[in-house]
């Protein structure tokens, strides 16, 4: 017998106004805008996951901006908030395997070096919503600490917006660097009880992992 597959979606994005559940007074606030659909990033999340690396080259493609186009609210959504987060839950360093999947591309990469830089300067802009800046600084953490681990560090003090703060821990997680972990235990003192379980969290899981 033949063997169909089919692929169905539902949009489960909430109108605005609405107040979703998270993980935090500061990760459910009412919404003002919608930035990207929840199916579009739970979509890119579970690519993550699967870590395939067909599924991944194709979402990326798709999502990445071309070399003249700026880093729209959605696709800093779907690549850091999506493809990272995912492929970091398999407890695998995202920066690395990103480079396995693109980097004999030439076109695919240049592109992907343009969205980090685009990203850098998305997570300092404070007229991007704080959601969005999450994600640019998820992005932020594939690469080195000698890039981006000063500016990612800013976002580690007690007086930072908690989401900023999870999106500057996990990004340092994501690096797989000793210079970023020490980076995380000096600031532990500074995080939110949640930050501070995300960061002794990532540093535990990543042991013997470390460059």
């Amino acid at each position: 017998h033949a063997m169909k597959a089919g692929f169905g979606q539902t949009d489960i994005t909430p109108p605005l106004g609405v107040q979703p559940a998270g993980s935090g007074p500061y990760r459910n606030p009412a919404a003002t805008r919608i930035t990207a659909s929840r199916a579009a990033q739970a979509m890119a999340i579970a690519c993550g996951r699967r870590n395939d690396a067909g599924q991944i080259r194709s979402m990326l493609d798709v999502s990445m901006p071309t070399i003249d186009q700026p880093l729209r609210d959605w696709q800093a959504v779907v690549i850091g908030g999506g493809i990272i987060n995912g492929i970091s839950e398999r407890g695998v360093p995202p920066a690395v395997r990103v480079r396995e999947i693109i980097r004999s591309d030439a076109t695919l990469w240049k592109r992907w070096e343009r969205s980090l830089d685009l990203a850098s300067k998305m997570a300092d802009d404070a007229t991007v919503p704080d959601g969005t800046r999450y994600d640019a600084l998820r992005m932020m953490g594939v690469e080195s600490w000698e890039k981006r681990g000063a500016q990612l560090g800013r976002y580690l003090t007690r007086v930072t917006n908690a989401e900023l703060q999870m999106g500057a821990v996990s990004g340092l997680a994501d690096m797989y660097s000793e210079a970023a972990d020490r980076a995380l235990m000096e600031a532990m003192p500074e995080l939110t009880d949640g930050n501070r379980e995300l960061a002794l969290n990532g540093i535990v899981k990543r042991e013997g992992g470390l460059e």
